[in-house]
């Protein structure tokens, strides 16, 4: 049995989805974006979870002297401490982003932004 011949202009006016053509962001979705980033600005605390980071400070703490013990208002504020470094971190990429003219942050831009946070001579 022959199949009947395939029109070309035909299967690539039918190839071309308008839905997988990239778009700008819609504004509800911006408006999404913005509305949860206002929300964890808010939020009074903390945005790692408190048990799972004592569980990890414990974990790192005891490869370094397994008697070592630390108060939970350490823990608290090296959890401060972490939270703030990541921030500013994201807030560096960013930066990055908008200054190379683009909007989606990429891992190269936070590869860059933690290398110009290193220290001379590391």
């Amino acid at each position: 049995m022959v199949s009947p011949p395939i029109d070309t202009e035909q299967a690539d006016a039918s190839s071309k989805d308008p839905k997988n053509e990239s778009s700008p962001p819609q504004p509800q979705a911006r408006a999404t974006a913005e509305r949860e980033i206002q929300q964890w600005q808010n939020h009074p605390g903390h945005a790692i979870p408190r048990v799972p980071f004592q569980d990890l400070v414990h974990e790192i703490t005891t490869t370094i002297d397994p008697t070592l013990r630390m108060e939970t208002d350490a823990i608290g504020l090296l959890q401060q401490a972490a939270e703030a470094h990541v921030v500013s971190v994201i807030r560096d990429g960013r930066m990055i982003t908008e200054h190379e003219g683009r909007v989606e942050v990429r891992p190269k831009d936070m590869r860059l932004a933690q290398l110009l946070r290193r220290k001379p001579f590391e």
